[in-house]
């Protein structure tokens, strides 16, 4: 299974999508708003306090991310759990929560987890892949897509003077969108040119072919 390309110094920076002023704010108006639907009396609601801070509940979103398998056949989420914890040999721990039958939270712990489980696989549990999407922890899971995944798709045949990294990836556009191309195989001695893309579930998979 390749790596996916490190990333950068500044994405190592970067906060969260979840930190920014305007989430804050939907954050606050969230919480305002399930305080008035307890429909507390005044002499209770004087002694709610939230504790957490609301930056403090930011940064525990980090490295969070909502997934699903792609299958209608019921499965044990134990199992899950159990083979993609192997499949990805985190190192640190990694957990999961159900949230609905099919759909699940998975807190990662550093920003090298993160990396492997989002940038790499693809990840299949009993023959169909595992859907994963970042979640900011604030949004509605509804609205959050999980119908994609990513994968290799390899080019053979392709003439010599037509084996080049542009070729290539107008090729696998029909397969899904690019995400980068496999420099080292454009150039090496194997017989095919390998290029990362995200695959569409609820579009058929199609046969990527070299032009003769």
């Amino acid at each position: 299974m390749a790596s996916a390309a490190s990333a950068t110094e500044s994405q190592k920076s970067a906060k969260p999508k979840g930190s920014t002023a305007s989430q804050e704010d939907e954050a606050k108006d969230d919480i305002e708003m399930l305080l008035e639907g307890l429909d507390l009396r005044k002499d209770e609601e004087e002694d709610v306090e939230l504790e957490e801070d609301l930056k403090e509940l930011e940064a525990d979103a980090r490295w969070l991310a909502l997934a699903r398998v792609h299958t209608e056949k019921s499965f044990s989420h134990g199992a899950l759990f159990a083979s993609m914890r192997s499949a990805w040999n985190c190192a640190k721990e990694v957990d999961f929560r159900s949230m609905k039958d099919n759909l699940f939270s998975i807190q990662l712990n550093c920003l090298a987890d993160w990396e492997r489980v989002m940038e790499e696989g693809p990840w299949i549990f009993r023959g169909c892949p595992v859907l994963l999407a970042e979640y900011d922890g604030w949004s509605e899971i509804e609205s959050v897509v999980l119908e994609t995944y990513p994968t290799w798709v390899q080019i053979h045949d392709l003439k010599e003077k037509i084996r080049t990294g542009s070729i290539a990836t107008q090729l696998v556009r029909k397969a899904g969108t690019v995400i980068k191309l496999d420099e080292a195989s454009v150039k090496g001695s194997g017989d095919g040119v390998r290029v990362r893309v995200k695959v569409d579930v609820r579009k058929p998979l199609l046969r990527v072919g070299a032009p003769l």
